[in-house]
């Protein structure tokens, strides 16, 4: 837990560092009240901050990758100074390599293009752009990746004049937004989703316990009374063992009864003198000195304590009988301590055989009548954070209850799925699938924020920009949530990493670019 804290600590007070920073006047910014690129760039400090607003901001998506782009108004003849972060939405990290270039397109045809630009950092890439004549142009923003692809953007209709006309202002405002910088994002992993309409899963939420698959595992059993010993002092519930492995020695030292040490002089004994006496009338069957009927007594006897005597010896020896692993698998339900007495047949414990396990859920009677249109479900257990779907663990339906179980008020279903991860006997939360709701608003459960009791979620609202907005949740699967409110098909939204950004809206200051 405290390498965990630890772990989210340390960003948080870096974005708090990084936001002090701008009001002490240290680093150099651009795009949020001051520009700056390098020693031999341009800056503008805190009385030139209309100057360092009068740039054009575009956020633009295709397929592979998102692009912020900064660059000074295009005016004829004049360069233009361009600033194009490139994020992978395969990963949500800089793109790392390629050429990227500007070209100004009219009636659907290259009319000018920039020279390639060079990359400042990782995802980052500076230049100059010229057009030489009016018109409105679309932007094309072009990244020749390392690969040989072609990942292309386009901002349509922009006038280019002889005179500078100046920035179109941003409108209204909207509401609580929080500025968080690119290269922030990149390095505490802010992710992005798409909101779009689809199928949400109604669920049940209830809570499961993790059973072994019949007929999956095997029961071990004390083969003697005695006490037992751990071979393995480290074993317990969950422990891998390997078929042959010996798991347990159970002695009969200074026991008065049941003594397995005994036992064996006893059936060593009657082994010995009983293989003499069958030698013995063998020898005296063939002279034909006794009879066939005397014969077969002693042969009988002589093979039944055989039979005991090399039963124990496989198991037994100085230290006692030894009970081994007959299958490959994981330790389940260990019933004893090392040093208690048992009785022989007296379960041990139990050999879980594959990574099979069955879940039983307990369906509420009141949403018995649900319980026929049971399709799926998500789950997580109880010491863990990741709630799983059925295709991750190849799931499926075993059975579904017809009634309660007893003495219980719940509906047993059981669902059978495939983890090395499940702890037979430990329990889980379960959202199970009753019917799937068609064209909803769906996030990622991991968008949300919760405070004070409700919820809400960041949207961008250009690339360093984000827009707290308020959710109202309709329904919740363990993995997303359909929302009634606060989120529409289209928009971007932090799907993870969300506490950074409330964090640096907690900070009250601009961020700073490091680049």
């Amino acid at each position: 837990m405290k390498k965990l804290i630890s772990l989210l600590v340390i960003p948080l007070v870096m974005i708090a560092c990084n936001q002090k920073q701008a009001d002490d006047g240290h680093g150099h910014s651009h795009g949020h009240g001051g520009h700056s690129h390098g020693a031999g760039g341009h800056s503008h400090g805190a009385d030139d901050a209309h100057a360092a607003d009068e740039k054009f901001k575009e956020t633009l998506y295709n397929d592979t990758h998102e692009i912020f782009v900064e660059f000074d108004e295009l005016v004829v003849g004049d360069k233009s100074t361009f600033l194009a972060h490139y994020t992978r939405l395969d990963n949500f990290r800089p793109s790392m390599s390629g050429k990227f270039y500007v070209e100004a397109h009219k009636g659907g045809k290259v009319v000018y293009r920039s020279k390639k630009f060079k990359m400042k950092s990782p995802g980052i890439y500076e230049g100059d752009f010229v057009v030489k004549s009016e018109g409105t142009y679309d932007l094309v923003f072009v990244l020749e990746t390392r690969d040989g692809k072609i990942s292309k953007h386009t901002r349509k209709g922009l006038d280019v004049h002889d005179h500078a006309h100046g920035v179109p202002g941003h409108g209204h405002e909207h509401g609580e937004e929080v500025t968080f910088l690119k290269e922030q994002a990149w390095d505490v992993g802010i992710q992005l989703y798409n909101v779009k309409l689809s199928d949400f899963n109604y669920a049940i939420k209830t809570s499961g316990k993790v059973l072994p698959s019949r007929g999956n595992f095997e029961i071990i059993t004390a083969k003697s009374s005695g006490i037992v010993k751990f071979v393995q002092t480290q074993l317990d519930n969950g422990s891998e063992v390997k078929k042959g492995t010996s798991l347990f020695r159970i002695s009969g030292k200074g026991l008065l009864e049941n003594n397995i040490d005994n036992k064996y002089v006893e059936l060593k004994s009657n082994f010995e003198k009983n293989k003499a006496e069958f030698e013995r009338k063998s020898t005296l069957y063939q002279e034909r000195i006794v009879s066939a009927k005397e014969y077969e007594e002693a042969k009988a006897q002589y093979e039944s304590d055989k039979s005991k005597y090399d039963n124990l010896v496989k198991k037994y020896n100085k230290s006692g009988v030894a009970i081994k692993a007959g299958i490959k698998g994981n330790i389940y339900d260990l019933a004893v301590n090392d040093g208690d007495f048992v009785e022989e047949g007296q379960e041990i414990a139990r050999i879980i055989s594959s990574n099979k396990v069955r879940i039983q859920v307990d369906i509420p009677l009141n949403n018995y009548d649900l319980v026929k249109d049971i399709y799926s479900m998500n789950f997580k257990p109880a010491y863990g954070k990741k709630v799983y779907t059925m295709d991750e663990v190849k799931g499926k339906i075993i059975s579904k209850g017809n009634t309660a179980a007893e003495n219980s008020g719940f509906v047993p279903v059981i669902f059978e799925v495939e983890s090395s991860e499940l702890v037979a006997g430990s329990f889980v939360e379960c959202w199970v699938h009753t019917k799937k709701l068609q064209d909803k608003f769906v996030i990622p459960k991991s968008a949300l924020v919760e405070e004070q009791g409700n919820y809400y979620l960041y949207a961008t609202h250009g690339g360093e920009t984000y827009l707290k907005q308020v959710v109202t949740i309709l329904g919740d699967d363990g993995k997303n949530v359909m929302v009634g409110r606060g989120a529409w098909p289209g928009q971007w939204i932090v799907s993870k990493g969300a506490i950074y950004i409330k964090v640096a809206s907690t900070a009250g200051t601009m961020p700073v670019h490091s680049h």
